[in-house]
């Protein structure tokens, strides 16, 4: 019963709000520099978009436009793409397929570029998959890629093409960007925007560091008492007059969640990692055959006590700016001590827990990215790993409260 309601929720849920992502004020430059004021539907784009919906006005039909008709959009005050014709390398990064060439294999192509700094230095970045390359130029120059690549020297040697410091010590002429600090520069996000942020800082000019005004909190820290409804069920695969059935049973349990939200697709992503406390503990009578003609009844006390450490994906669905619906999915690890299952005919069963990993499923509702409240399903976790002939079968429904200690999310 508990499973088919838990379905039901997800599917009916799912169904309706799978689409939460609002349309944001913005604008349009298209092609012929005709601009638009508009709704653009914002929908925090990990990949660079080749594409995109916008409406006229809040009750007007939403329309799709293309990079081919377009030259610069933004959503806001924080969000540009403009149309560049670049020069881009796409050599793979991944250790099983880099390449023994050296040099950047450029290609052109017509991309959208994200602005990450927008001055007298100007940075972008380009993503697509585990893709990401950086572009800059200065005073609205010719737009380049900063060169960064990994290659094979040998069998067992990996090199860099570090190129990118050498541009910017030709290009961002500057008193406080000098061979030490770019020596320490790494080809990443962080370290070329505070570069670019320091070069037009340094030319006392008028300039816009996008990514601090799209910072947001990405780390929530909540505490997650709630109580699970837990089932054992126990058998023994030589002697079906052994098994024994716990029933529900009712505990406390507390945990403490990391999430970690994911940086793009309007903070409906998350990782997080749950270690939680909980226990079972319950008692049965066991009748047992004796001989062929008598049985008797031995008392069977389980004392379960363990940490799980649920490691899950989330996704957020959004209703309004104060309430959201999640989701999550996640795969646990559980640490068992002290746990036990010992009949008082201890030549009957006398066992010592030893559990497996499982998979648990959850749907929650939040309240302004502080309080929350969420019905968890964990499958059947087989506890008696150790054993050959012994099964036993523990699956959990919980029902958690949760409070954010670093409150609300940006």
């Amino acid at each position: 019963m508990k499973k088919n309601l838990f379905l039901l929720l997800f599917i009916f849920f799912g169904l309706n709000c799978y689409s939460q992502i609002n349309y944001e004020k913005g604008y349009i430059i298209f092609d012929n520099d005709e601009k638009l004021e508009c709704l653009i539907k914002n929908i925090d784009w990990k990949n660079n978009p080749t594409e995109f919906m916008y409406k006229l006005t809040d009750v007007s039909e939403p329309q799709i436009t293309f990079i081919s008709e377009v030259k610069e959009f933004g959503v806001q005050n924080y969000l540009v793409y403009k149309k560049f014709i670049v020069q881009i390398d796409r050599s793979s990064d991944s250790y099983q397929n880099l390449s023994t060439n050296k040099h950047p294999e450029l290609y052109a192509d017509t991309l959208f570029l994200k602005q990450l700094v927008k001055g007298n230095g100007n940075l972008y970045v380009y993503e697509e998959g585990n893709l990401t390359r950086y572009f800059y130029n200065i005073n609205n120059s010719e737009i380049n890629q900063l060169i960064h690549k990994r290659y094979w020297v040998s069998k067992n040697y990996i090199n860099e093409n570090n190129r990118f410091r050498n541009q910017i010590w030709i290009d961002l002429k500057c008193e406080s960007i000098d061979l030490d600090y770019i020596k320490k520069i790494e080809y990443s996000k962080n370290d070329l925007v505070k570069c670019f942020v320091k070069y037009n800082s340094c030319l006392n000019t008028e300039f816009i560091d996008f990514e601090s005004l799209n910072n947001r909190k990405v780390i929530n820290l909540s505490i997650r008492p709630g109580i699970n409804i837990s089932t054992l069920d126990i058998q023994n695969v030589v002697s079906n007059s052994r098994d024994i059935d716990f029933g529900s049973n009712y505990n406390f349990r507390f945990g403490i969640e990391l999430e970690y939200i994911l940086p793009y697709n309007k903070n409906k992503w998350a990782l997080i990692v749950e270690p939680t406390y909980q226990y079972y503990v319950a008692e049965n009578e066991l009748t047992y055959i004796q001989t062929s003609v008598t049985t008797r009844t031995t008392n069977v006390k389980v004392d379960y006590k363990s940490v799980e450490l649920p490691v899950s994906l989330r996704y957020y669905m959004y209703l309004n700016n104060n309430s959201r619906l999640f989701m999550n999915a996640g795969y646990t690890i559980d640490l068992c001590f002290d746990s036990y299952i010992k009949a008082e005919r201890v030549d009957l069963m006398d066992l010592e827990i030893n559990t497996r990993q499982n998979l648990v499923f959850g749907l929650g509702y939040n309240y302004k990215g502080r309080y929350s409240f969420e019905m968890r399903y964990a499958l059947d976790r087989e506890i008696l790993g150790d054993y050959s002939y012994w099964l036993a079968k523990y699956n959990t429904f919980s029902i958690i409260l949760g409070y954010n200690i670093l409150g609300k999310n940006k």
